[in-house]
Protein backbone atom coordinates (compact mmCIF):
# COMPACT_ATOMS: atom_id res chain seq x y z
CA UNK A 1 0.00 0.00 0.00
CA UNK A 2 1.19 3.44 -1.12
CA UNK A 3 0.93 6.51 1.92
CA UNK A 4 0.83 9.94 0.63
CA UNK A 5 1.41 12.84 2.95
CA UNK A 6 -0.15 16.14 2.27
CA UNK A 7 3.19 18.89 2.29
CA UNK A 8 3.65 20.73 5.37
CA UNK A 9 1.80 24.25 5.77
CA UNK A 10 4.12 27.06 5.76
CA UNK A 11 4.42 29.06 8.79
CA UNK A 12 1.94 32.38 8.47
CA UNK A 13 4.76 35.12 7.60
CA UNK A 14 5.80 32.33 4.72
CA UNK A 15 2.33 32.37 3.72
CA UNK A 16 2.44 36.40 3.55
CA UNK A 17 5.90 36.74 1.81
CA UNK A 18 4.55 34.20 -0.64
CA UNK A 19 1.64 36.08 -1.68
CA UNK A 20 3.29 39.41 -1.32
CA UNK A 21 6.57 39.00 -3.01
CA UNK A 22 5.49 39.89 -6.49
CA UNK A 23 4.18 43.04 -5.55
CA UNK A 24 6.86 43.67 -3.14
CA UNK A 25 9.53 42.98 -6.02
CA UNK A 26 7.56 46.10 -8.05
CA UNK A 27 7.72 48.34 -5.35
CA UNK A 28 11.48 47.48 -4.66
CA UNK A 29 12.56 47.84 -7.84
CA UNK A 30 10.49 51.76 -8.15
CA UNK A 31 11.65 52.58 -5.23
CA UNK A 32 15.16 51.79 -5.81
CA UNK A 33 14.96 54.16 -9.49
CA UNK A 34 13.47 57.25 -7.38
CA UNK A 35 16.00 56.65 -4.80
CA UNK A 36 19.03 56.82 -7.92
CA UNK A 37 16.83 59.46 -9.41
CA UNK A 38 17.14 62.10 -6.34
CA UNK A 39 20.62 60.89 -4.85
CA UNK A 40 22.40 60.89 -7.93
CA UNK A 41 22.29 65.02 -8.87
CA UNK A 42 25.31 65.93 -10.22
CA UNK A 43 27.38 63.41 -12.84
CA UNK A 44 30.20 64.57 -11.84
CA UNK A 45 30.35 64.34 -8.17
CA UNK A 46 33.51 62.88 -6.84
CA UNK A 47 31.85 60.55 -4.39
CA UNK A 48 28.67 59.38 -6.51
CA UNK A 49 31.35 58.43 -9.50
CA UNK A 50 34.07 56.63 -6.38
CA UNK A 51 31.07 54.76 -4.98
CA UNK A 52 29.89 53.50 -9.05
CA UNK A 53 33.28 52.82 -9.05
CA UNK A 54 33.52 50.58 -5.89
CA UNK A 55 30.47 49.14 -7.23
CA UNK A 56 32.02 48.00 -10.92
CA UNK A 57 35.00 46.47 -9.30
CA UNK A 58 32.84 44.41 -6.75
CA UNK A 59 30.69 43.01 -9.44
CA UNK A 60 34.04 42.07 -11.35
CA UNK A 61 34.98 40.10 -8.52
CA UNK A 62 32.01 38.36 -7.55
CA UNK A 63 31.38 37.20 -11.06
CA UNK A 64 35.25 35.50 -10.96
CA UNK A 65 34.47 34.16 -7.67
CA UNK A 66 30.85 32.88 -8.71
CA UNK A 67 32.27 31.53 -12.23
CA UNK A 68 34.97 29.69 -10.14
CA UNK A 69 32.25 28.34 -7.17
CA UNK A 70 29.64 27.01 -10.33
CA UNK A 71 33.11 24.79 -12.11
CA UNK A 72 34.51 23.95 -9.03
CA UNK A 73 32.55 23.26 -5.84
CA UNK A 74 34.82 21.21 -4.07
CA UNK A 75 37.76 23.30 -4.29
CA UNK A 76 35.26 26.15 -2.48
CA UNK A 77 33.14 24.36 -0.07
CA UNK A 78 33.07 27.58 1.88
CA UNK A 79 32.00 29.63 -0.84
CA UNK A 80 30.05 26.89 -2.75
CA UNK A 81 27.89 26.80 0.80
CA UNK A 82 27.18 30.77 -0.11
CA UNK A 83 26.69 30.43 -3.83
CA UNK A 84 23.24 31.81 -3.80
CA UNK A 85 24.20 34.48 -1.86
CA UNK A 86 26.83 35.53 -4.31
CA UNK A 87 24.56 35.53 -7.05
CA UNK A 88 22.23 37.37 -5.43
CA UNK A 89 24.65 40.04 -5.01
CA UNK A 90 25.83 39.92 -8.24
CA UNK A 91 22.47 40.41 -9.52
CA UNK A 92 22.24 43.85 -6.84
CA UNK A 93 25.17 45.12 -8.39
CA UNK A 94 24.27 44.92 -11.94
CA UNK A 95 20.27 46.41 -10.98
CA UNK A 96 22.14 49.24 -9.29
CA UNK A 97 25.01 50.31 -11.82
CA UNK A 98 22.07 49.66 -14.63
CA UNK A 99 19.72 51.68 -12.95
CA UNK A 100 22.39 54.72 -12.10
CA UNK A 101 23.17 54.65 -15.77
CA UNK A 102 19.48 55.12 -16.79
CA UNK A 103 19.23 58.16 -14.84
CA UNK A 104 22.22 59.82 -15.99
CA UNK A 105 22.16 58.82 -19.25
CA UNK A 106 18.01 60.11 -19.79
CA UNK A 107 19.28 63.18 -18.29
CA UNK A 108 21.72 63.57 -20.86
CA UNK A 109 18.90 62.42 -24.12
CA UNK A 110 17.42 64.94 -26.39
CA UNK A 111 14.92 62.50 -27.14
CA UNK A 112 16.27 62.73 -30.94
CA UNK A 113 18.28 59.81 -32.24
CA UNK A 114 19.50 58.43 -28.87
CA UNK A 115 15.65 57.73 -27.77
CA UNK A 116 16.49 54.04 -28.82
CA UNK A 117 19.47 53.81 -26.59
CA UNK A 118 17.29 55.16 -23.36
CA UNK A 119 14.53 52.73 -24.10
CA UNK A 120 16.92 49.81 -24.41
CA UNK A 121 18.29 50.82 -21.40
CA UNK A 122 15.49 50.82 -19.62
CA UNK A 123 14.78 47.47 -21.15
CA UNK A 124 18.13 45.72 -19.66
CA UNK A 125 17.01 47.55 -16.16
CA UNK A 126 13.54 45.54 -16.40
CA UNK A 127 14.86 42.81 -17.96
CA UNK A 128 18.28 42.66 -14.70
CA UNK A 129 14.83 42.47 -11.98
CA UNK A 130 12.34 40.16 -13.92
CA UNK A 131 14.69 37.44 -15.34
CA UNK A 132 18.09 37.60 -13.00
CA UNK A 133 17.68 33.57 -12.84
CA UNK A 134 18.09 32.94 -16.97
CA UNK A 135 20.86 36.10 -17.22
CA UNK A 136 23.08 33.68 -14.85
CA UNK A 137 25.12 31.88 -18.16
CA UNK A 138 28.71 32.59 -18.14
CA UNK A 139 28.87 34.19 -21.51
CA UNK A 140 26.05 36.81 -20.66
CA UNK A 141 27.74 37.58 -17.42
CA UNK A 142 30.95 38.36 -19.31
CA UNK A 143 28.28 40.40 -21.85
CA UNK A 144 26.77 42.35 -19.31
CA UNK A 145 29.80 43.70 -17.78
CA UNK A 146 31.69 44.36 -20.85
CA UNK A 147 28.24 46.91 -21.31
CA UNK A 148 28.65 47.95 -17.74
CA UNK A 149 31.77 48.57 -17.89
CA UNK A 150 31.72 51.01 -21.50
CA UNK A 151 28.47 52.18 -20.28
CA UNK A 152 30.49 53.69 -16.87
CA UNK A 153 33.62 54.71 -17.96
CA UNK A 154 32.00 56.76 -21.28
CA UNK A 155 30.88 59.99 -18.74
CA UNK A 156 33.89 58.38 -16.04
CA UNK A 157 37.10 59.33 -17.95
CA UNK A 158 35.90 62.71 -19.10
CA UNK A 159 34.47 63.74 -15.71
CA UNK A 160 38.18 62.63 -14.05
CA UNK A 161 40.28 63.97 -17.27
CA UNK A 162 38.27 66.88 -18.46
CA UNK A 163 38.95 65.07 -21.64
CA UNK A 164 35.68 65.25 -24.43
CA UNK A 165 37.13 63.97 -27.44
CA UNK A 166 36.41 62.27 -30.49
CA UNK A 167 38.01 58.37 -29.42
CA UNK A 168 35.75 58.51 -26.21
CA UNK A 169 34.13 55.22 -27.35
CA UNK A 170 36.73 53.83 -28.30
CA UNK A 171 38.81 54.24 -24.84
CA UNK A 172 35.50 53.22 -23.08
CA UNK A 173 35.93 49.43 -25.19
CA UNK A 174 39.63 48.78 -24.68
CA UNK A 175 38.83 49.23 -20.70
CA UNK A 176 35.59 47.48 -21.39
CA UNK A 177 37.50 44.74 -23.00
CA UNK A 178 40.12 44.95 -20.92
CA UNK A 179 38.68 44.25 -17.68
CA UNK A 180 36.29 41.38 -19.26
CA UNK A 181 39.36 39.47 -20.30
CA UNK A 182 41.16 39.85 -16.81
CA UNK A 183 37.44 38.22 -15.18
CA UNK A 184 37.59 35.58 -17.85
CA UNK A 185 40.73 34.34 -16.96
CA UNK A 186 40.22 34.64 -13.21
CA UNK A 187 37.00 32.74 -13.70
CA UNK A 188 38.63 29.81 -15.52
CA UNK A 189 42.01 29.41 -13.75
CA UNK A 190 43.16 26.02 -13.01
CA UNK A 191 39.94 24.48 -14.66
CA UNK A 192 40.47 21.99 -17.77
CA UNK A 193 39.65 23.30 -21.29
CA UNK A 194 39.92 26.92 -19.98
CA UNK A 195 41.47 28.42 -22.93
CA UNK A 196 38.65 27.48 -24.86
CA UNK A 197 36.30 28.84 -22.84
CA UNK A 198 38.37 32.44 -22.54
CA UNK A 199 38.36 32.42 -26.19
CA UNK A 200 34.86 32.13 -26.37
CA UNK A 201 34.39 34.81 -23.27
CA UNK A 202 36.91 37.60 -24.78
CA UNK A 203 34.73 37.40 -28.42
CA UNK A 204 31.62 38.18 -26.39
CA UNK A 205 33.70 40.80 -24.34
CA UNK A 206 35.06 42.54 -27.49
CA UNK A 207 31.98 42.13 -29.53
CA UNK A 208 29.46 43.58 -27.25
CA UNK A 209 31.72 46.50 -26.79
CA UNK A 210 32.57 47.22 -30.47
CA UNK A 211 29.04 47.21 -30.75
CA UNK A 212 28.26 49.85 -28.68
CA UNK A 213 31.13 52.01 -29.68
CA UNK A 214 30.17 51.88 -32.86
CA UNK A 215 26.34 52.87 -31.61
CA UNK A 216 27.67 55.82 -29.96
CA UNK A 217 30.60 56.88 -33.40
CA UNK A 218 26.77 56.79 -35.42
CA UNK A 219 25.97 59.21 -32.88
CA UNK A 220 22.69 56.96 -31.05
CA UNK A 221 23.99 57.40 -27.60
CA UNK A 222 23.29 60.46 -25.55
CA UNK A 223 26.09 62.87 -24.94
CA UNK A 224 27.28 62.19 -21.32
CA UNK A 225 28.24 63.87 -18.83
CA UNK A 226 27.01 66.65 -20.82
CA UNK A 227 23.01 67.32 -19.95
CA UNK A 228 20.34 70.03 -21.39
CA UNK A 229 18.50 71.88 -18.05
CA UNK A 230 16.72 74.18 -20.41
CA UNK A 231 15.80 75.10 -23.81
CA UNK A 232 13.09 76.85 -25.52
CA UNK A 233 12.05 79.73 -28.02
CA UNK A 234 11.49 83.13 -27.07
CA UNK A 235 11.28 86.70 -28.33
CA UNK A 236 13.63 88.24 -26.62
CA UNK A 237 16.41 87.13 -24.18
CA UNK A 238 17.90 89.85 -22.07
CA UNK A 239 20.41 89.77 -18.59
CA UNK A 240 20.09 91.83 -16.17
CA UNK A 241 22.19 92.47 -12.59
CA UNK A 242 19.80 92.31 -9.66
CA UNK A 243 20.53 95.33 -7.18
CA UNK A 244 21.86 93.13 -4.42
CA UNK A 245 24.88 91.22 -6.67
CA UNK A 246 28.10 91.90 -6.30
CA UNK A 247 30.67 92.81 -8.69
CA UNK A 248 31.12 89.59 -11.11
CA UNK A 249 28.56 87.30 -10.17
CA UNK A 250 26.68 86.20 -13.16
CA UNK A 251 23.59 87.72 -14.27
CA UNK A 252 20.22 87.06 -14.11
CA UNK A 253 18.70 86.09 -17.71
CA UNK A 254 14.96 87.43 -18.31
CA UNK A 255 12.84 84.98 -20.98
CA UNK A 256 9.60 86.59 -22.99
CA UNK A 257 6.99 85.28 -24.60
CA UNK A 258 4.04 86.24 -25.68
CA UNK A 259 0.97 85.17 -23.83
CA UNK A 260 -0.59 82.08 -24.70
CA UNK A 261 -3.80 82.31 -23.43
CA UNK A 262 -5.24 81.64 -19.90
CA UNK A 263 -5.32 77.84 -20.61
CA UNK A 264 -1.80 77.63 -22.29
CA UNK A 265 -0.44 79.49 -19.62
CA UNK A 266 -0.26 76.30 -17.42
CA UNK A 267 2.27 74.12 -19.52
CA UNK A 268 3.57 76.93 -21.84
CA UNK A 269 6.61 78.81 -21.04
CA UNK A 270 7.65 79.96 -24.45
CA UNK A 271 7.00 80.62 -27.73
CA UNK A 272 6.73 77.35 -28.98
CA UNK A 273 3.92 78.77 -31.32
CA UNK A 274 5.77 81.44 -32.40
CA UNK A 275 3.87 84.56 -33.52
CA UNK A 276 5.74 86.64 -36.25
CA UNK A 277 5.47 90.25 -36.94
CA UNK A 278 7.50 91.55 -39.37
CA UNK A 279 11.14 92.54 -37.91
CA UNK A 280 10.72 90.01 -35.04
CA UNK A 281 13.62 87.95 -34.19
CA UNK A 282 13.15 84.15 -32.51
CA UNK A 283 15.99 83.76 -29.41
CA UNK A 284 16.95 80.11 -28.53
CA UNK A 285 17.82 80.02 -24.88
CA UNK A 286 19.78 76.55 -23.76
CA UNK A 287 21.44 76.51 -20.36
CA UNK A 288 23.85 72.93 -20.34
CA UNK A 289 25.25 71.69 -17.61
CA UNK A 290 29.01 70.71 -18.49
CA UNK A 291 31.24 69.16 -15.97
CA UNK A 292 33.64 70.90 -13.95
CA UNK A 293 36.94 71.48 -16.00
CA UNK A 294 36.06 70.44 -19.17
CA UNK A 295 36.29 73.13 -21.89
CA UNK A 296 34.08 72.74 -25.17
CA UNK A 297 32.00 74.54 -27.84
CA UNK A 298 28.38 74.64 -27.93
CA UNK A 299 26.81 74.91 -31.68
CA UNK A 300 23.29 75.67 -32.32
CA UNK A 301 22.00 74.44 -35.34
CA UNK A 302 18.73 75.95 -36.34
CA UNK A 303 16.97 74.07 -39.24
CA UNK A 304 13.39 74.64 -41.26
CA UNK A 305 11.06 72.41 -42.52
CA UNK A 306 10.92 71.94 -46.46
CA UNK A 307 8.02 69.93 -47.66
CA UNK A 308 10.19 68.40 -50.88
CA UNK A 309 13.99 68.12 -47.83
CA UNK A 310 12.68 67.24 -45.18
CA UNK A 311 14.67 69.49 -42.31
CA UNK A 312 17.03 72.02 -43.98
CA UNK A 313 19.67 74.09 -42.01
CA UNK A 314 20.15 77.68 -41.89
CA UNK A 315 22.59 78.37 -39.44
CA UNK A 316 25.29 76.81 -37.44
CA UNK A 317 26.15 79.17 -34.87
CA UNK A 318 28.80 78.87 -32.16
CA UNK A 319 27.39 79.79 -29.16
CA UNK A 320 30.02 79.32 -26.49
CA UNK A 321 30.23 83.60 -26.40
CA UNK A 322 34.05 83.89 -26.08
CA UNK A 323 35.87 80.66 -27.27
CA UNK A 324 35.87 78.06 -25.43
CA UNK A 325 34.37 77.85 -21.82
CA UNK A 326 35.26 75.97 -19.17
CA UNK A 327 32.05 73.98 -17.04
CA UNK A 328 31.24 73.71 -13.27
CA UNK A 329 28.00 76.05 -12.81
CA UNK A 330 25.72 74.14 -10.81
CA UNK A 331 22.61 75.91 -13.45
CA UNK A 332 24.58 75.07 -16.62
CA UNK A 333 26.11 76.97 -19.14
CA UNK A 334 23.95 79.69 -20.64
CA UNK A 335 23.88 80.85 -23.81
CA UNK A 336 21.75 81.99 -26.99
CA UNK A 337 21.29 82.31 -30.63
CA UNK A 338 18.82 84.84 -32.71
CA UNK A 339 16.99 84.29 -36.03
CA UNK A 340 15.72 87.05 -38.14
CA UNK A 341 13.60 86.59 -41.43
CA UNK A 342 11.49 83.74 -40.08
CA UNK A 343 9.53 82.04 -43.11
CA UNK A 344 6.51 80.40 -41.92
CA UNK A 345 6.28 76.85 -41.20
CA UNK A 346 7.89 74.01 -38.64
CA UNK A 347 11.17 75.03 -37.02
CA UNK A 348 13.81 73.69 -34.74
CA UNK A 349 17.41 74.05 -33.19
CA UNK A 350 19.40 71.52 -32.26
CA UNK A 351 22.10 72.12 -29.53
CA UNK A 352 25.23 69.99 -30.59
CA UNK A 353 29.32 69.70 -28.96
CA UNK A 354 32.08 70.20 -30.35
CA UNK A 355 32.22 66.51 -31.87
CA UNK A 356 28.49 66.95 -33.61
CA UNK A 357 26.50 65.17 -31.09
CA UNK A 358 23.21 66.86 -29.94
CA UNK A 359 21.97 67.82 -26.63
CA UNK A 360 19.29 68.83 -27.11
CA UNK A 361 17.05 69.95 -29.51
CA UNK A 362 13.29 72.25 -29.49
CA UNK A 363 10.49 72.65 -32.08
CA UNK A 364 8.20 75.92 -32.60
CA UNK A 365 5.80 76.71 -35.64
CA UNK A 366 6.12 80.32 -37.21
CA UNK A 367 2.70 81.84 -37.50
CA UNK A 368 2.63 85.55 -39.14
CA UNK A 369 0.36 87.72 -37.79
CA UNK A 370 -0.26 91.56 -37.59
CA UNK A 371 -1.73 91.87 -34.79
CA UNK A 372 0.29 93.36 -31.53
CA UNK A 373 0.91 91.13 -28.69
CA UNK A 374 -2.13 91.44 -26.07
CA UNK A 375 0.89 90.75 -23.04
CA UNK A 376 4.32 90.28 -22.86
CA UNK A 377 4.78 87.70 -19.99
CA UNK A 378 8.89 87.08 -18.38
CA UNK A 379 10.29 84.23 -16.51
CA UNK A 380 14.04 83.90 -15.47
CA UNK A 381 17.11 81.58 -15.47
CA UNK A 382 19.89 82.32 -13.12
Amino acid sequence: MTHTHDAPTPPPLVRMWQRARPVAMVAWFFAGVIWYAISLTRIDRIRDNAVLAGYLATLAVLIAVEQQVESWPERWPTLARRYGWISAAVQFLFGSLWTAYLVFYTRSASWGPSTAFVVALAGVVVANELLHRRLRARWLRVAMLSAVTWAFLLFFVPVVSGWYGEHLGLIALAGSVALSSLVTVAATWGLDAAAAQRGRHVAVAVGVAALLAGVERAGLVPPVPLAALEIGVFHDVATRTEGDSPVGRARRVWLSYDDPGPWRRVWTDDDSTFRYRQGDAAWCFTAVFVPTGMAMHLWHRWQRWDQAQGWVDTDRIDVSRAGSFEGGAERGFRTWSRKQALLPGPWRVLVEDDRGREIARTRFDVVPTQAPPTQRLQRSWE
